[in-house]
């Protein structure tokens, strides 16, 4: 699974990692559905993601950024699934409004949520 995690990383595809915990969701070993990686909480999954920082500039990004309370801290204590998608990432980090980043989320939501649904079809059998 470690392997090919790591090949995910190294073969972006000028697509964007997206890492989202899933809070409802307890299992003991990672597993993938396709091209979506489950890790469960308290794994070392924080380790293999490229380490990013949040800039100092103080701008309205990086304040709306902190407003929601997400850290790291998040990602270790819950279940996660990784996947790749296209992100325009510039426009993330530029002043758009809340609506543009709610949309952002229920499109990556329900990117997850196929993938879920594959767990919910075969738990069914």
């Amino acid at each position: 699974m470690t392997q090919a995690f790591e090949k995910l990383l190294t073969n972006l595809d000028h697509q964007n990692l997206v890492v989202m915990p899933i809070s409802r969701l307890v299992f003991q070993e990672p597993f993938s559905i396709g091209s979506y990686y489950f890790f469960p909480s308290e794994s070392d999954i924080c380790d293999f993601l490229p380490h990013m920082q949040n800039k100092k500039s103080g701008d309205l990004r990086e304040f709306a950024s902190l407003f929601t309370g997400f850290d790291v801290d998040i990602l270790r204590s819950n279940a996660v699934v990784v996947f790749t998608a296209e992100i325009d990432w510039d426009k993330f980090l530029g002043l758009g409004n809340h609506n543009d980043d709610i949309s952002l989320l229920k499109r990556l939501s329900y990117q997850a949520e196929r993938a879920l649904d594959m767990i919910r079809f075969l738990g069914k059998r």
